[in-house]
């Protein structure tokens, strides 16, 4: 697997600009074998052979997201092939000139090879107005039979209904393109519908679950309803409502009469709203406090909470539906009141072990596997923990492995990208970086759109270096064609390489703008912003302890601490508490489910050569400026940067600014590529994707795109810098607009 993985990772055969085009194969594919030829692709296509629901997902995909006009005289065919000898899952696809077969026994077969040629298609290359594939023969089947991911459906923060919307739509397009075939889509009570009216936050209209429910399915993913049981109350629904000693609600008062009775009209109403799904996850986690609240003993908090369990699950029985909850009230540091009811709970009940650590063995697993049940395994988002339980999943001979996705689905990125692989192939080995590659394919963009018109170049006014290049540089637009030979770099720098954390307080002195950051000789464009110097480490920080902080670092167990000597990280710690700080080098340490802290552990290993530089950024004078013609239609920027800052949760580099002839602006924050909460808005005249780099590092360039949809006069465009911008070295490779 891992030849495979390395060949997937290999520069094509396909030459363009003097640049070879890397692709990467998500989930790793079991075989695959490159022709020493490349696929020129018309616009105009034909889908022909087996009629199939995949193949209706790819009709509906190819004009709407990919720009191909799909007509029977297509002169370019995708062919659907049917051969009963492949098993459940397993699919072939093979691109030759003027074709892609995809051959497949079943249904579920068919969407996996539909899901890989959509993959694969965003990642064509266009050059002189041609969209470019390597020829290829690709054969590929799951290791598990079920692959899915819970997204929490309710969304703590401030995003918007119609973000919220956005982004479960791009959760289910990146899992069915990325091989997974069922999702658990946590409504909990955060619904209204006929018969049940949500006290939550923005809830979920009826008709939107609905839409969500068929699109799931329409892209060969299972979707299956999730509610919280017991406790949970954010999210959970209140009914029968249990408080503790000072009156704050804790949970469900499950001993009411009335409870089941309108417990089983929010079940109703999602199997309804669910189309009679095979199961339903009830939650039922970390409620200890519940029970000891609500029985006097172990003994009877065990028995209250697996007849609570068994009633929901013969009456789920009797719609065929299987029950599906936690493990952890049964095996965990929770278990102390309903540990017991192992023994009373029925074995129709589905047990989900969920562990967030890392470990060489999951014993949980073993225990609920030698009690008869049938046990599916959850990770969270921490690489190792998502490699090693898939992977002692797998020796377990365990079924299902269902990722999660906590808080924000649109935030896991390493969540999806490595349940991902490693649920398709266990011992697959990683050769990427997963945050980078989930942000690219996470996208809905027009990848695929060749254009005959080219967009008008725009002249950029103010402080600038040009950057000339040997040939003009083609990108294909959702507005046409943009051809630029020249970029612009704005603001000044000051780059310090320093030896010790304690250098930068000095630096720090005299520029409070100074940023320091740590980087890893392997990514030396990837930059992990240090938030400051020995402090108490805080919610999602980056903290650097050197000796002067004194013999330890005095965090809690909640962190990962890297030990850094002599430029080389020496040891790695993951939830290990009051480390030891070196006395001839210091300690990087990190907190919470950060993208940063998912960069320490995928980069920072062992061994791992690195580095640590001061940016100081300089302010220009003026801010770069380019007119606009008053009848403008559409403004393109490629952005890029010079290097990427990881950051605390999200953060600015800048604003794109369109004024009108009236003087009104229409601002856009450039965000770190870590955060697109700005971008899931339906209602934007903005639009946001990335361009994908051969070098899958700073080098991926932003499309940033503006409509304008109301028609009104413009007169110019310009870009403010913050000091992060200037330091990122955010440029624009090129810029144009329609008329």
């Amino acid at each position: 697997m891992t030849f495979f993985r390395r060949l997937s990772m290999l520069l094509l055969f396909c030459f363009i600009t003097e640049q070879f085009y890397a692709f990467t194969f998500i989930p790793a594919p079991k075989q695959i074998q490159y022709s020493a030829f490349s696929v020129s692709l018309p616009s105009i296509w034909n889908v022909t052979g087996e009629k199939t629901p995949a193949s209706d997902w790819l009709k509906e995909e190819l004009p709407g997201n990919y720009g191909i006009t799909l007509r029977a005289s297509g002169e370019f065919i995708v062919e659907y092939l049917r051969q009963n000898h492949l098993g459940p899952e397993e699919y072939r696809l093979e691109i030759i000139p003027d074709k892609i077969k995809l051959t497949a026994s079943t249904e579920e077969g068919f969407f996996r090879a539909t899901g890989r040629l959509l993959s694969i298609l965003k990642q064509a290359t266009c050059e002189n107005n041609k969209n470019i594939l390597p020829g290829l023969s690709l054969q590929d089947r799951p290791d598990f039979p079920r692959r899915g991911m819970t997204l929490q459906m309710p969304f703590p923060g401030s995003l918007s209904y119609s973000g919220r919307l956005y982004s479960i739509e791009r959760a289910l397009d990146y899992m069915a393109i990325n091989g997974f075939n069922f999702v658990i889509m946590e409504v909990g009570a955060s619904f209204n519908s006929t018969h049940f009216k949500s006290p939550k936050r923005l809830p979920w209209a009826e008709k939107d679950l609905i839409y969500l429910v068929n699109y799931a399915k329409k892209r060969g993913l299972e979707p299956i309803p999730a509610m919280n049981t017991f406790g949970h109350v954010a999210r959970a629904a209140e009914i029968c409502p249990l408080r503790n000693a000072s009156g704050k609600l804790i949970g469900m008062d499950v001993r009411e009469k009335e409870f089941f009775k309108e417990y089983r009209v929010i079940l109703d109403e999602l199997l309804r709203i669910f189309e009679n799904p095979r199961y339903f996850h009830i939650g039922c986690d970390e409620n200890e406090e519940v029970f000891r609240k609500l029985a006097e003993t172990p003994a009877k908090g065990a028995l209250l909470y697996s007849n609570t369990i068994n009633k929901i699950s013969k009456y789920l029985k009797t719609r065929q539906c299987r029950t599906v909850i936690w493990h952890d009230m049964m095996y965990s540091s929770w278990d102390s009141m309903t540990r017991d009811a192992i023994t009373k709970l029925s074995r129709d009940v589905i047990i989900d072990v969920w562990l967030y650590d890392t470990r060489e063995e999951y014993p949980e697993v073993d225990y609920f596997l030698k009690h008869g049940f049938e046990t599916w395994a959850t990770p969270w988002n921490e690489a190792s923990n998502i490699r090693n339980f898939i992977r002692y999943a797998a020796r377990k001979k365990v079924k299902t492995i269902l990722g999660s996705t906590w808080n924000c689905p649109h935030k896991e990125t390493t969540a999806f990208i490595l349940t991902a692989e490693y649920s398709w192939n266990p011992s697959t080995e990683i050769h990427y970086n997963p945050v980078l590659e989930f942000m690219k394919s996470y996208q809905k963009t027009n990848v695929l759109k060749s254009y005959q018109s080219h967009l008008t170049p725009l002249s950029w006014q103010g402080e600038k270096s040009l950057t000339n290049k040997k040939a003009p540089h083609h990108y294909a637009t959702p507005y046409g064609l943009l051809s630029a030979n020249q970029g612009w770099i704005f603001g000044k720098n000051s780059i310090k390489e320093i030896q010790s954390p304690d250098e930068y307080r000095l630096l720090k002195g005299t520029n409070s703008s100074a940023l320091l950051s740590l980087y890893c000789a392997e990514h030396p464009q990837e930059m992990l912003l240090i938030d400051t110097l020995n402090t108490k480490r805080t919610t999602n920080s980056v903290i650097a302890y050197t000796p002067a902080f004194g013999a330890s670092t005095k965090n809690n167990q909640w962190g990962l601490d890297c030990e850094i000597i002599s430029h080389k990280v020496t040891k790695v710690l993951n939830r290990h508490k009051d480390v030891t700080i070196p006395k001839n080098g210091f300690i990087i340490t990190s907190h919470g489910g950060t993208k940063r802290k998912e960069w320490m552990h995928h980069n920072l290993k062992t061994g791992t050569s690195t580095g640590l530089k001061v940016f100081t950024p300089i302010k220009t004078n003026t801010q770069p400026e380019a007119i606009l013609p008053s009848n403008t239609q559409n403004i393109i920027l490629i952005l890029g940067i010079e290097r990427l800052f990881l950051v605390k949760t999200r953060a600015t580099y800048g604003f794109v600014v369109i004024t009108d002839q009236q003087n009104k602006e229409e601002r856009f924050p450039i965000m770190n590529d870590y955060a697109f909460e700005p971008y899931l808005e339906n209602n934007s005249p903005f639009r946001c994707s990335y361009l994908s780099s051969s070098i899958q590092t700073a080098q991926s360039k932003l499309i940033l795109s503006w409509k304008n949809s109301s028609q009104k006069s413009v007169q110019k465009i310009h870009l403010e810098y913050t000091n992060l911008g200037i330091a990122a070295g955010l440029k624009i490779c090129a810029s144009g607009v329609s008329q």
